[in-house]
């Protein structure tokens, strides 16, 4: 028995130092997130929230969650968004690996803080580029996602800044190509339909795109508030079916 415990010690203490060497880094940064979502949620302190996530990046540079805090909460406080892109492009490159890993290259380190969406992602880095004032990128960035997402978020990115940059006619043809994608499952591309056709003056689609929107979902959030706001009161014959 003596020797059977010497060598369950000695397996104990090899996969122990194994460990150290590997496993060490994953849990430090872990807890570095874990520190720096709990700053950023319970005690809403944004700043040691980043300190803790750049110490986490540094720990474990190839997982994409502390890259994605950075630079979401560098936008959100007003910093520097050339620095934020830079995380953002890191984390975008790296959940896209992800996604094609048919298993996860981080098993059980995950699941304490939240996994930002590739959505969620391209989203912050959309206004990274808007901030920085640099059009061109921001368009290559928005058409990029297009070409290589083809989804109902990417066409709606494209056309919200799209908008935000001047572009009304492409902003609309993206707005109803997202609402075509959707299929008359979501109200959401008819409600941001609505928003574009309202920011330009044309409350006549605007309704429009409500009524469809209402269609499909009248519980959708304030909806019944604007369309009540464009002079409609809700009801089941202010529904419209979804364009053809």
């Amino acid at each position: 028995m003596k020797s059977f415990s010497r060598i369950v010690s000695a397996v104990v203490g090899l996969s122990f130092a194994a460990c150290l060497g590997g496993c060490m880094p994953d849990l430090r940064a872990e807890q570095s997130r874990m520190r720096g979502y709990d700053a950023l949620t319970r005690r809403e302190d944004p700043q040691a929230a980043l300190a803790w996530f750049k110490t986490a990046a540094d720990q474990d540079p190839a997982n994409p969650k502390a890259h994605y805090y950075i630079g979401r909460i560098t936008l959100d406080t007003g910093g520097d968004p050339a620095f934020a892109r830079r995380h953002l492009e890191i984390a975008h490159t790296l959940s896209l690996k992800d996604r094609l890993n048919s298993t996860s290259p981080y098993p059980g380190t995950r699941a304490a803080v939240p996994t930002a969406s590739l959505d969620q992602i391209a989203d912050a880095l959309g206004e990274a580029h808007f901030r920085e004032k640099n059009p061109h990128r921001l368009i290559a960035f928005l058409d990029q996602q297009v070409e290589e997402e083809g989804s109902v978020e990417a066409y709606m990115r494209r056309g919200f800044y799209l908008h935000k940059v001047g572009d009304n006619d492409n902003a609309r043809l993206s707005y109803q190509e997202a609402a075509r994608l959707s299929g008359g499952t979501s109200a959401r591309p008819y409600v941001a339909l609505a928003d574009f056709y309202d920011s330009v003056g044309d409350r006549e689609q605007a309704l429009t795109n409500l009524r469809v929107a209402y269609g499909i979902n009248p519980d959708h959030p304030r909806l019944a508030n604007r369309i009540r706001a464009h002079g409609t009161v809700p009801g089941p014959t202010v529904a419209l079916p979804v364009p053809e």
